[in-house]
């Protein structure tokens, strides 16, 4: 596909709550027929925005199959309102458990899913990271989807060059912390919300195709409990942090089309695809990262190596995902998950 087309793209930012697929995306549901209705060809949800983002082992239990119930769901949403519709979810294949974007269209049929390749800090210990291709190949145009800490690897442009992306989706459930704490000081945090916006940007500019930025909204809920591992205990309290929401889309070349700041809601913007990557399309690496200022070292690699070890280890893990594969499939098989697929 090189002839150049528009395409009316539709963000929502939801505030999931952890362990409740089905009724989140009912909960989401009116947002998306509001940008359905705006004129949204595609609509793209952010990372987790089925299951919740907990990085706890509670996480674990609102895992599904592939071609569970979220999926389900998205087909026959997507389906009934003529749209492009895509969402994240914690899968699991009964042995392993993956952070998954998967994009549906307008025939209900789902054209692929993404899992995310590197898990960070508390995630580690909780989901497996998966190199594969960050690119869906659709009726209307090669998409790329980055999820969360994908987008500030810099590996991933060039694997959305190699695939040949013509827009570029970052789902995020990405907190912040509301105040300094003896980890975090104030220009962290102010670092990071400059990273949150301008990431988006970076990229359009970088490799001359549109991207669209969407986070979660909301308190982050971890249910009483802590993120796993030394550094878990050692940040500040989950009614510290919350999703600071911040949905972008941004044209090719960086220009900010719509945006949206906290809070649940949608916006929808009109791209142009098919000019294609420039030929000298190229974005800066600084370490492993897309942007400067960021240490890949020290505490931070430690914990991840060790959640990476743990994860490899558990058996717990190994438990929850056949219990939560196995829980699936008999849901399906029961016809109880297509009952909550009717669309409203």
């Amino acid at each position: 596909m090189d002839e150049r087309r528009t395409l009316k793209i539709g963000l929502v930012q939801n505030s999931p709550k952890p362990g409740a697929a089905i009724e989140n995306l009912m909960d989401a549901r009116p947002l998306i027929e509001a940008a359905a209705a705006a004129g949204a060809d595609l609509i793209a949800l952010p990372e987790l925005s089925a299951s919740g983002y907990a990085p706890t082992r509670g996480i674990w239990r609102s895992a599904e199959p592939a071609d569970g119930p979220t999926e389900r769901w998205l087909g026959e949403t997507a389906d009934a309102l003529g749209v492009y519709l895509c969402a994240g979810y914690l899968e699991t294949d009964g042995t392993d458990f993956f952070n998954t974007y998967a994009v549906a269209g307008p025939e209900g049929r789902l054209l692929g899913r993404v899992r995310k390749e590197t898990p960070s800090m508390g995630e580690t210990y909780l989901f497996q990271g998966e190199t594969g291709s960050h690119v869906v190949e659709t009726p209307i145009g090669r998409i790329g989807i980055g999820i969360c800490n994908d987008n500030h690897m810099a590996y991933l442009p060039g694997r959305l060059r190699a695939g040949g992306a013509e827009l570029l989706l970052m789902p995020h459930a990405w907190p912040l912390p509301t105040e300094p704490s003896r980890l975090v000081s104030r220009e962290d945090i102010e670092r990071q919300r400059a990273n949150m916006t301008e990431l988006p940007a970076r990229y359009a500019r970088g490799l001359g195709i549109p991207a669209a930025f969407t986070n979660l909204s909301g308190t982050l809920d971890l249910g009483g409990e802590r993120s796993p591992g030394f550094l878990g205990a050692l940040l500040p309290p989950p009614e510290k942090y919350g999703f600071p929401g911040y949905a972008a889309i941004h044209a090719a070349g960086g220009e900010i089309l719509r945006s949206r700041a906290d809070g649940e809601g949608w916006i929808v913007g009109e791209v142009v695809l098919g000019t294609g990557m420039r030929p000298e399309a190229s974005m800066p690496a600084y370490g492993r990262r897309v942007y400067p200022g960021n240490s890949d070292g020290g505490i931070l690699a430690l914990y991840e190596s060790l959640g990476r070890r743990s994860y490899a280890r558990s058996r717990d893990r190994r438990t929850a995902a056949r219990a939560a594969f196995e829980a699936g499939r008999t849901s399906l098989r029961m016809g109880k998950a297509l009952e909550m697929l009717e669309p409203r």
